[in-house]
């Protein structure tokens, strides 16, 4: 199994505390993880993540940042749950009726939740809305089954309904208008859901979020600060509790003291080897990077716990519909102001990391498309910090992209993308369903039949097949561990769906992926 080389957007010059009401932009810190941490054969059978069947899995990389104690609730409880992987505050229960019990009784059709979310007054808090549907994924834990959440935390709906029971509304319409992205908790999916009346919409629940206060960026989450830097932001390294380390614990103790009061945060000392490099199990000063020299810019060099500091990334999606029909059942396009009809949507709010300049191209690789454009070149995601193959992964080899390069099975994608050299780097993986999701886009562009492109414009995308499944290495949150998702990138807007490992759905292809922090 071949090493990560880390891919890290936490610069050593810009590393220090942890900090929520300054005036600096945030810096991105990656995804969350997804949870997965087993690894399974294409049979679904237990393998073991290091030395099994199919290497490359999320269970072996756990790529993502903030595992253990990433969420926390206030002392006393006042119902919120804190997520300090994204500074998003949730409503612990979906018990939208408040008689303490969370079951069908709750659960509203689409524009019914966002209302109920723009008007609810809840634990002194007034700025509740209904989550887009990045925000709602993140919270989905695909190591567990059936529910795929954190039951420690958050409280789920009780009673039976097939799937009515484990399905929550996000803010993200879909391109057909008359659908809306929804996350599917028993085994993680995000689906399509109706919510035109001619299309028979059914109710499904509700969880409120919102993002925490003043200087956090669009999408919650905390700053951080140099010393120097206005908004109250401290000295060296981030150790804000005195414990000698900088890492999950002075987030959570800042955390602390801002929403429970409490000690302050005691000045930090300066970091261990000087400037803002936080020097931490250094293996033995592996050049991670492969630069040629052992700095903070290796990977087990830069404090990997430092999670309050980015945004999710934006939906893309910008225009808002009500849910009346018109002729064809169509949708009416309304204003995303328009606080009266369906008010609250993802079009209105358009939070997160995004807009101009989050893609930085890497040209600089032979070959071009059609259109004269490279296609061998890499794309880093600033919000995110990862790296991508701008082009599908030629998997024979001949320089063209075409039916030779789709059909293959999961194993196959998986170990395509562990020996694969591009770039003159090696460490590339394939992406787990968190990290393809992060780059799609719920503002499909494009004049095809059904609906353009659903990645970002920045990739290439050649139709290889009719909806070009994108494979992961994300087993399924459910007890049918033979199946994984996979992504489309047309037509469905981003949406996840299951596939056989053996012979996946359609006609699949997939890219690859290097960067992040991760546990291997």
């Amino acid at each position: 199994m071949k090493r990560l080389f880390g891919f890290s957007t936490v610069l050593c010059t810009t590393v220090a505390a942890v900090w929520f009401f300054g005036g600096v932009a945030a810096l991105a810190t990656g995804l969350p993880q997804t949870g997965q941490t087993e690894c399974f054969d294409e049979f679904g059978a237990p393998v073991d993540c290091a030395t099994g069947a199919n290497p490359g899995q999320d269970g072996f990389y756990q790529a993502g940042t903030c595992s253990a104690s990433r969420f926390f609730e206030p002392n006393p409880p006042d119902g919120t749950v804190t997520d300090a992987c994204t500074g998003l505050m949730w409503v612990k229960s979906p018990d939208t009726t408040g008689d303490g019990i969370a079951d069908s009784a709750d659960r509203m059709l689409f524009c019914d939740a966002l209302t109920y979310c723009e008007n609810l007054n809840f634990a002194t808090h007034s700025d509740w809305r209904l989550p887009n549907v990045f925000e709602l994924e993140s919270i989905v834990d695909y190591g567990s089954v059936g529910p795929a959440i954190d039951t420690l935390f958050f409280d789920v709906d009780i009673e039976g309904g097939g799937a009515s029971q484990h399905l929550y509304w996000s803010s993200s319409r879909l391109h057909t208008r008359n659908t809306v992205a929804a996350v599917h908790f028993s085994a993680g999916a995000v689906s399509r859901q109706n919510v035109s009346p001619t299309d028979n919409p059914v109710p499904f629940n509700v969880r409120a979020v919102r993002s925490l206060p003043a200087g956090a960026g669009a999408g919650g989450g905390a700053v951080a600060q140099g010393e120097g830097e206005g908004g109250g932001g401290f000295a060296g390294n981030g150790d804000v509790n005195g414990d000698g380390e900088f890492d999950l614990s002075d987030a959570i103790y800042t955390l602390a003291h801002l929403f429970q009061g409490g000690p302050a945060p005691v000045a930090c000392p300066e970091a261990p080897g000087g400037g803002g490099c936080v020097e931490t199990n250094c293996n033995n000063n592996v050049d991670d990077d492969e630069d040629g020299s052992t700095d903070c810019a290796d990977f087990d060099c830069i404090v990997d716990a430092n999670c309050l500091t980015g945004d999710l990334p934006k939906t893309g999606r910008t225009a808002c519909w009500n849910d009346r029909s018109i002729p064809a059942g169509e949708a009416e396009a309304i204003l995303c102001a328009d606080t009266g009809i369906c008010p609250g949507q993802d079009g209105f709010y358009q939070l997160g990391c995004g807009g101009a300049g989050r893609f930085v191209p890497d040209p600089g690789n032979t070959g071009t498309d059609a259109d004269g454009m490279p296609v061998d070149d890499t794309v880093l995601d600033t919000c995110t910090g990862l790296e991508w193959t701008r082009a599908l992964v030629d998997v024979t080899g001949d320089g063209t992209l075409d039916a030779s390069d789709a059909g293959g099975t999961w194993a196959q994608a998986l170990a395509a993308c562990e020996a694969l050299v591009f770039a003159d780097k090696s460490d590339w993986r394939l992406p787990n369903v968190r990290e393809m999701l992060s780059i799609s886009t719920f503002e499909p562009f494009g004049n095809d039949p059904f609906g353009g492109s659903t990645l970002e414009a920045i990739f290439d995308n050649p139709e290889i097949g009719v909806e070009n499944w994108h494979w992961t290495s994300t087993t399924t949150a459910a007890t049918n561990r033979a199946i994984v998702y996979s992504m489309a990138s047309s037509r469905n807007a981003g949406i996840s769906e299951t596939a056989s490992k053996q012979t996946g759905v359609g006609v699949p292809v997939f890219r690859a992926v290097r960067g992040g922090q991760t546990n291997n």
